[in-house]
């Protein structure tokens, strides 16, 4: 399999599009042209995609379909099966908590552009995603997709009787929610901090069906995940993963096992520091955050660790040179 590049998935589990805009009387040929994609692309399930043109397909899609949902038909028909080498590998984890282990290190094999983490305590498990990828159009339907897969993914691993407790969005609602409703059989709340599922903490050690652990030793090399191209984009995962512990210096060090000083040394060896990742990553997420939901400023600032709304709104100006209430008002451009 080849190493994706920044910013990029695999196409995978968007090879239905043409067949999905025919069986709505949609001429495919018209859509991609709107998204400037070639159709060619979806032809190998193993080519890869920018976010960016991800977000212009998905978006064209949705429109000509008038389909706001169109994130749970992606979702209805991926499930472990149709994901590639790494859910083949998970698919022979002892159980499901090592599985979703396995998807949360190597998900940079099939999706560059987000990334899934995986929070547990002793009563309830969340699995999340978020889009790593800055200002990506149609980036709800993204996020409601990928979640919508990673439902389909642990009805699989965990079988019948498996359902999420809840199932959140950080954007606002667009069309009806009883489609929602339906796929996820759960209730869903939108204008949340994060995307993901909910569900009790006993799923973990629920034995994978038919796994088979000597086919899982044989598939470990084919499912090794690549080498991240800098420190720094490891450390911006690690950062990611674990918002708002991310956002303490001590606890990235921890989590890469170095000490703050090698942390500090290897970033500054690339033009970077913790500083500034910590203030990209905020300024993309509070973007996202004012454009898609409808949390109040409060709430935002929350999110992204800040303890007052005047450091955060201080903070978004300086970077943006427009305070978040004026970004809102102005339509986020």
């Amino acid at each position: 399999m080849r190493d994706l590049p920044r910013g990029a998935a695999r196409v995978g589990p968007i090879c239905m599009i043409p067949a999905l805009l025919r069986e709505g009387g949609v001429e495919p040929a018209a859509v991609f042209a709107a998204a400037q994609l070639d159709p060619r692309l979806l032809e190998d399930p193993e080519n890869f995609i920018s976010y960016q043109s991800l977000g212009r397909i998905v978006g064209a899609v949705a429109e000509a379909l008038n389909r706001p949902h169109l994130g749970l038909s992606v979702g209805e028909i991926n499930g472990l099966a149709h994901i590639g080498p790494v859910a083949e590998f998970a698919a022979h984890a002892p159980n499901v908590g090592a599985a979703l282990k396995d998807f949360v290190e190597h998900m940079p094999m099939f999706d560059r552009g987000g990334m899934v983490s995986l929070l547990a305590d002793k009563d309830a498990v969340t699995f999340s995603y978020m889009i790593t990828e800055p200002d990506v159009s149609a980036a709800e339907i993204i996020r409601e997709g990928t979640v919508a897969i990673m439902v389909h993914v642990l009805r699989d691993l965990c079988g019948a009787g498996w359902e999420p407790d809840l199932v959140l969005f950080p954007h606002r609602l667009r069309g009806p929610l009883q489609p929602y409703q339906k796929y996820f059989r759960a209730p869903v709340h939108f204008n949340a901090s994060i995307a993901g599922c909910v569900f009790a903490a006993r799923w973990l050690d629920q034995p994978v069906a038919k796994a088979d652990s000597a086919l899982r030793t044989s598939l470990r090399k084919k499912a090794s995940p690549p080498a991240y191209a800098s420190f720094g984009d490891l450390v911006r995962r690690e950062i990611q993963l674990t918002m708002p512990a991310g956002l303490v210096e001590a606890e990235v060090a921890r989590r890469l096992d170095v000490d703050c000083s090698t942390l500090r040394r290897r970033l500054a060896r690339e033009g970077e520091s913790f500083r500034a990742i910590i203030q990209e990553i905020r300024y993309q997420l509070a973007r996202q955050l004012i454009r898609e939901s409808e949390l109040t400023l409060a709430e935002i600032a929350a999110a992204l660790g800040f303890g007052e709304l005047s450091v955060f709104s201080r903070a978004f100006r300086r970077w943006s040179g427009k305070t978040p209430s004026d970004w809102r008002k102005d339509g986020a451009t």
